[in-house]
């Protein structure tokens, strides 16, 4: 099957099955039958069943305390892009005190979004582009041409690890 049901439309299809009567073992069978490895597990078919034996109806997620998952969005990712541009020593507290939003989500955003790591108290591109790369094969013919013109202390002057250079 090429597409994936919501929470939502699970427990909708188990409230259909408590509502006419089915045990949470035949609704499980029911699910798992249909849906395979994305049907829900036979614990929270029960759980559910026992939400419905309680007058609860409600097929939505229940709200929940602590920071919202929308921290992380275009408006926060640009802003600790721009905040990582103007100055790329800047860390997780300096950003957290600018924007806000906690280091889990600064922390999400660096990594996964804009694919950045901390090298020597500086924030590098993690994964290179295809310029950023040539860009650094040209430093490289141009030192390598300095040291072969007798400039033998140019390769002092570079500094690699093992997946940045600067």
């Amino acid at each position: 099957m090429s597409f994936q049901l919501s929470r939502e439309q699970f427990r909708t299809m188990i409230l259909y099955d408590w509502k006419i009567g089915l045990t949470y073992k035949d609704s499980h069978a029911r699910l798992v039958q249909a849906w395979g490895e994305q049907a829900p597990s036979d614990h929270t078919v029960f759980n559910w069943f026992r939400e419905f034996q309680r007058d609860n109806f409600s097929v939505q997620d229940a709200p929940r305390s602590g920071r919202p998952s929308t921290s992380v969005n275009e408006q926060t990712i640009d802003a600790v892009r721009k905040i990582i541009e103007d100055d790329p020593h800047s860390t997780y507290q300096q950003i957290e005190n600018i924007l806000g939003i906690s280091s889990t989500a600064i922390n999400s955003i660096i990594h996964d979004y804009l694919n950045l790591r901390k090298v020597c108290a500086r924030w590098v591109p993690h994964k290179l582009t295809n310029d950023q790369k040539q860009l650094r094969i040209q430093f490289c013919h141009h030192s390598l041409k300095r040291f072969e013109e007798g400039q033998p202390r140019c390769v002092f002057d570079i500094t690699i690890g093992d997946e940045s250079w600067f």
